[in-house]
């Protein structure tokens, strides 16, 4: 199996939860959820090594600001977290690991229908029999298969509440609430080493966010969007 890093679920993580694809979405009134919603991370399928202990991601907070989602994700060595805004169609990246702190910000570029088109995931949900109360709210659950241009593929299972109203829905793809808890396979299904990282809401508050809570730390160093999408070994497109 692949070494699982930091780095490597930058990507993964930058997939919110909530948000399944990709690209800007039409501009309207801002209405639902506005507050912040606390996840743990865990993992099941074996143990993890010291190195993964000291990498990988244990706890997320996706805030709801305005036109803004802010997703947020801490590791044992730092933090890293991404901003976009729903209006402005401006996106922010912050990592802050091992004592370097670095960002980058650009604006996503409106493209034409047909360009939309071939750059948006093939994604789709399939309702399955099953429910659960987490972190107080009653939720539904579904299988969510991504599917990206150039064919990889992406399943996962999550439980979604329909008693908080998305903020953002995409105009193509709107699961009916937020979601609460997702199982991402890390690895091949036949991979023995391939971990499930199991994401769970644990705190949904409501109310105002202080923009402290996601701001661009003092002395970080500013990174272009080709050299920042090449550490993470994505296109700058």
């Amino acid at each position: 199996m692949k070494k699982i890093t930091v780095f490597s679920l930058v990507i993964l993580m930058i997939l919110s939860i909530n948000s399944f694809a990709n690209g800007p979405k039409k501009k309207k009134k801002v209405s639902g959820f506005q507050g912040s919603i606390t996840y743990k991370i865990s993992y099941e399928g074996r143990e993890l090594s010291t190195q993964e202990e000291t990498q990988m991601p244990n706890k997320k907070i996706t805030y709801y600001v305005g036109a803004e989602e802010v997703e947020k994700t801490i590791t044992p060595m730092g933090s890293f977290f991404t901003v976009i805004n729903h209006e402005t169609n401006d996106f922010t990246i912050v990592i802050d690991q091992m004592g370097q702190t670095m960002y980058g910000q650009w604006t996503k570029k409106e493209k034409s229908d047909s360009a939309k088109a071939a750059d948006k995931p093939d994604i789709k949900m399939e309702k399955l029999e099953g429910s659960k109360t987490i972190a107080g709210y009653k939720c539904k659950k579904a299988k969510v298969t991504v599917k990206n241009k150039k064919g990889d593929e992406q399943k996962m299972t999550v439980y979604y509440t329909e008693d908080i109203k998305e903020p953002y829905p995409d105009e193509d793809f709107d699961i009916g609430g937020i979601v609460l808890q997702t199982e991402i396979l890390l690895g091949d299904e036949d991979d023995d080493e391939a971990l499930t990282q199991i994401t769970t809401a644990i705190e949904v508050k409501k109310g105002k966010v202080k923009k402290k809570e996601y701001a661009i730390p003092a002395g970080a160093t500013k990174i272009e969007k080709e050299k920042f999408m090449q550490m993470l070994g994505g296109s700058a497109e």
